[in-house]
């Protein structure tokens, strides 16, 4: 993959994205991590994202030592809820208030990224918008607010998407050229609904499997369809 853009003053956010699905509910999941800022007013640009993976593996340790799962394996919401996954260091199960704790408590200590870093979009399989439906609605409608959180944060973006349905890259690199302003139930303020080619919308995505990016965790504990 390669590209060049324009790098604004607020630096290079990295976008994680995950989604979920059970009919006739979807619901889609960007996790923004600070890559790329400066250091002090025009200071030179320096990488901070391995500040905050350090942060995230300190984060799932905590979580492991404390309620004894493996350190590595993927938390999915619905696991939790239905008390699957064989998260325990022994390979079993969590019982329900032990899934209900350590839900809580992920949750609750997930707080070393920047305010308005977890974005999430829903939508169902009857839900219209810009010409598209179900799944393409709440992926454009988590474009728009990405496109929000880069406009006012003055950042670019690279996004990542797990493993899986090729179709968000589709949808992905049409949002580059004509992402929709306002929603289904009309324009935002005095504005109509309206397609225009965006100047925050993030710049590349690939597919990349997730499995071991700590992050990554976080987007699915708070994208969930029951």
């Amino acid at each position: 993959m390669s590209f060049t853009m324009d790098l604004l003053s607020g630096g290079i956010d990295l976008f994680y994205i995950d989604e979920s699905a059970r009919h006739p509910l979807y619901a889609a999941t960007a996790v923004t991590v600070p890559f790329l800022r400066r250091s002090g007013f025009l200071g030179p640009w320096r990488f901070v994202w391995p500040d905050y993976q350090k942060k995230v593996e300190d984060w799932r340790r905590q979580l492991s030592k404390k309620h004894g799962i493996r350190f590595r394996e993927e938390l999915h919401a619905y696991q939790l809820i239905k008390g699957q996954g064989q998260l325990k260091r022994n390979w079993r199960n969590l019982l329900p208030n032990e899934a209900v704790d350590l839900y809580k408590d992920a949750l609750a200590t997930a707080d070393f990224l920047p305010d308005a870093s977890i974005i999430t979009a829903y939508s169902t399989d009857a839900s219209q918008f810009a010409g598209e439906t179900g799944i393409g609605v709440c992926m454009l409608t988590l474009f728009q607010r990405m496109r929000s959180q880069c406009q006012a944060r003055r950042t670019n973006g690279l996004v990542f998407f797990d493993e899986g349905n090729k179709s968000y890259i589709t949808a992905f690199r049409m949002a580059q050229k004509y992402l929709p302003t306002g929603s289904s139930q009309g324009g935002w303020g005095s504005n109509a609904t309206k397609k225009y080619a965006p100047k925050h919308v993030p710049e590349g995505c690939k597919l990349q499997a997730l499995r071991y990016v700590l992050f990554h965790p976080i987007g699915r504990l708070n994208c969930l369809c029951s």
